[in-house]
């Protein structure tokens, strides 16, 4: 996916909220917030006071996937933890005499 604010060197890794980036990317040197973000198919304007693009240098990719991929795992468990169990399938039911 590309964007028309991206350099040849840099990442178009997805929309972000806000004009500053954010806090869980803050580590990456390369990671910048663009000035006008677009709806998937790249034809309408987000408003930029909701959304904006979010572009990570190529040489900072392995640690972007990094990052969240490790968001992505602790979200993961943390509804694994939430989570209750799933109840048994009620198909026995149609088994009992009327």
């Amino acid at each position: 996916m590309s964007h028309p604010e991206q350099s040849k060197s840099e990442i178009f890794v997805g929309n972000t909220k806000g004009t500053t980036v954010p806090a869980y990317l803050s580590s990456l040197a390369t990671a910048r917030v663009g000035k006008q973000a677009f709806e998937l198919g790249g034809e309408k304007r987000i408003d930029p006071n909701k959304m904006r693009p979010l572009f990570v240098d190529r040489s900072e990719a392995g640690r972007y996937d990094a990052i969240m991929m490790a968001r992505f795992k602790a979200i993961n468990q943390r509804s694994a933890r939430i989570t209750r169990p799933v109840p048994e399938p009620l198909g026995q039911l149609a088994l009992l005499p009327a």
